[in-house]
């Protein structure tokens, strides 16, 4: 039986998406009857709603990431065939400290800033070059890039041709907006995208996505009673029924900026934390997003205005949506499963 461990982390700086592109990757492989381990902070256990309730086993590591590659070799001693480290703090020195322990060593990078001692790299970002890691990973070291290797859950591709066409039977209309700023949303980026939205459309339909554990939760709760047309939902498990439905979402960059593109949904995208910046920039130069920007640089009309474009003009709700479906098709967990299941066979 086949062991990995996931080490990865949630945080206020770069959100939950980390811990769920993992979920996606563990799900695919204990279909194939591997063992999945999780190795996180105590914070990103209580915090990650989907962690927290799947199937896998979860570790809580020591709070030192010193402490931590001894720490996860006591609890498996026996060694694991492939570690994932998805974590921007951890780079070269935690992955040959666990060189012993760990047959395969996979990181998961959108950064390419830091030295790498893995077998395996996989970045999935949109324009990202083999050559960005050169010098920064093995010379033997396996090179995965781009938007074919995004790791999305099962559903968004078993719904992506309905969803595709759903979305272009509505003629492209815009009546029904997704607000979706991260699970956490520690900046409550949420409530100014309400007041923006409503500010220059009253009768459009909003649906506003959170965690329950978010820090400023009773703050939008309390704004949204003053939205007859908007609703609040908690902890959702299946998104991409509210990806389906929506006609624009208004949306932070990382791991949901994939989602909504294999969906098709048009996309005025806010940078909440540093790393979803280029993300955001690439997917606007080629037209899947309408990026207006940092939060801290936006203004109420800001956003009103880019909405506004939108239900005034159809036809750019039409083609934000056909750029956007291109950029992922929702099988990048498979093709990635595949490559780690061939990898493996070799050794």
């Amino acid at each position: 039986m086949n062991i990995v461990v996931f080490r990865s982390d949630a945080s206020p700086e770069i959100g939950s998406g980390h811990i769920m592109r993992c979920l996606s990757l563990a799900d695919k492989l204990a279909e194939k009857d591997w063992i999945c381990y999780f190795a996180c902070t105590k914070f990103s256990i209580s915090t990650t709603y989907a962690l927290a309730n799947s199937n896998h086993n979860i570790l809580e590591l020591p709070l030192h990431p010193q402490k931590q590659p001894e720490y996860l070799m006591s609890m498996l001693p026996q060694g694991i065939e492939l570690l994932v480290v998805d974590h921007y703090e951890l780079g070269a020195a935690f992955e040959s400290s666990c060189r012993p322990w760990a047959t395969t060593i996979l990181a998961i990078d959108d950064l390419a800033n830091r030295t790498h001692d893995v077998d395996i790299l996989l970045d999935q970002t949109i324009h990202r070059s083999e050559s960005d890691y050169d010098n920064l990973t093995p010379d033997d070291c396996c090179i995965l890039v781009g938007s074919e290797y995004t790791l999305l859950r099962e559903e968004f591709f078993k719904n992506r041709s309905s969803a595709l066409w759903e979305r272009d039977k509505r003629l492209h209309k815009l009546d029904r907006i997704l607000v979706s700023l991260g699970s956490q949303d520690f900046n409550n980026v949420t409530s100014l995208v309400l007041q923006s939205i409503y500010s220059s459309l009253d009768v459009v339909c909003v649906d506003v996505i959170l965690s329950s554990t978010a820090p400023h939760l009773a703050r939008v709760r309390k704004l949204i009673k003053q939205f007859p047309n908007a609703q609040l939902f908690t902890d959702v498990s299946d998104v991409t029924a509210f990806i389906s439905k929506a006609d624009l979402a208004v949306g932070a960059g990382g791991i949901s900026s994939w989602e909504r593109c294999c969906l098709g949904l048009p996309t005025v995208a806010i940078t909440v934390s540093d790393n979803q910046a280029l993300i955001n920039e690439n997917l606007d130069h080629i037209g899947a997003v309408c990026h207006i920007g940092r939060y801290q640089d936006i203004a109420l009309e800001d956003i009103a205005n880019s909405v506004k474009t939108f239900r005034e003009s159809p036809d750019k709700l039409a083609h934000m949506s056909h750029h956007a479906r291109v950029v992922c098709d929702g099988l990048g967990t498979s093709r990635t499963v595949d490559l780690i299941t061939r990898y493996l066979s070799r050794l």
